[in-house]
């Protein structure tokens, strides 16, 4: 990974101190012109540390492959970026494809008919690839365009430099070493997936709007697409630095997010769908956890069959009742009972025993 040098680079200093005596001195002149209260001053000036990396394998991938994890929490820019990120909410989850969730995603999915090729498509690096500049620029437009009401005294300007220096603020420490990303967004920061997503639904926007093909669907989930349409390429050619992979149904089925659409007799079914390293191992039963967390875990994994299911509903119950009575040694009535009232929530009842017995002195 690091070895990239056409994403990372080593660097000899420390940049930490030197960042936090400019990004005080930016927080405190917002606070003298009044944009900012003290009070915000106080709590986005911290004592702060350097970011540090860890890597994460990711064994489903075919070649298995590593992926950086960035701490960035108590770092410089980290309060900031917590705050701005709840500030320029509304500006992100306005495209008119996104989906919240899996079960949004089935519930839209119905009623789109099956005789388009489905494609996915897959982002490739997403945050160490969305252009800053272009990005900013997007963000700029969104703001003086005064649609959206934002509960702040800054002007524009002043969130723009803000964002400008969170997002430029790509250092990291790997052991004793020191790395810099050389371009796209911080990876740990708490705005790269709001920045992505305002970035991304421009993207499409411009795409869709010049594409020789109109899809019958597209819906994207932060960099994950569902298609319905004819094969084409055009997405590579909109952003040299956002190239994105494409799957194609095989056998008139293909996966999005955790979903198995399939066709039959030209409408698109769903039901769950688990990767082939999926392990089917939970919370052992065994563990010292709360059996209300234990419970949740069932109850949860059967709402999402519930919502995703549209065909196959009975064997995703029965692949839960053994993967957590077989491999996680969970007793056989409490997963059945669980089950049972979760499926049919009009019939619970209150429990007649409690987790544990009561202690009389």
């Amino acid at each position: 990974m690091l070895s990239d040098t056409t994403t990372y680079r080593q660097i000899t200093k420390d940049p930490t101190p030197k960042l936090e005596r400019e990004f005080r001195a930016k927080l405190k002149a917002l606070q003298n012109s009044n944009e900012i209260d003290i009070q915000l001053y106080r709590k986005l000036t911290t004592h702060p540390r350097a970011p540090y990396a860890r890597a994460t394998i990711k064994v489903h991938k075919n070649p298995i492959k590593a992926r950086l994890l960035i701490c960035s929490r108590g770092t410089v820019h980290y309060d900031t970026a917590q705050y701005l990120t709840k500030l320029l909410t509304p500006l992100g989850k306005t495209s008119k494809s996104y989906i919240k969730d899996s079960a949004e995603f089935c519930n839209k999915v119905k009623d789109i008919p099956g005789t388009a090729q489905l494609i996915s498509y897959d982002v490739l690096d997403l945050f160490t690839n969305i252009p800053r500049e272009e990005s900013l620029d997007i963000i700029r437009q969104k703001l003086n365009s005064g649609q959206h009401a934002l509960n702040t005294a800054m002007k524009p300007d002043s969130i723009i430099s803000l964002l400008d220096s969170c997002i430029h603020s790509t250092y990291f420490t790997w052991g004793d070493d020191i790395y810099e990303q050389l371009h796209g967004l911080p990876m740990g920061s708490p705005l790269s997936p709001l920045i992505s997503e305002i970035y991304m639904t421009e993207f499409e926007n411009k795409a869709l709007a010049t594409s020789p093909i109109k899809p019958l669907c597209w819906f994207r989930k932060v960099d994950d697409t569902f298609v319905a349409l004819n094969k084409t390429d055009h997405l590579n050619t909109q952003n040299n630095r956002i190239q994105l992979t494409m799957e194609q149904e095989c056998n008139k089925t293909i996966p999005f997010l955790d979903v198995l659409i399939s066709k039959r007799n030209d409408k698109l079914l769903t039901s769950v769908y688990r990767k082939p390293t999926h392990s089917d191992q939970y919370v052992n039963y065994q563990s010292n956890q709360p059996n209300r967390i234990k419970r949740g875990i069932i109850s949860i994994l059967t709402k999402r069959a519930l919502q995703i299911s549209s065909i196959n509903l009975q064997e995703e119950i029965n692949h839960l009742k053994t993967a957590f009575t077989t491999q996680n040694r969970y007793p056989p009535q409490l997963v059945e009972r669980t089950i049972s009232k979760t499926l049919n929530p009009a019939n619970k009842t209150r429990a007649t025993r409690p987790d544990h017995p009561n202690i009389y002195i």
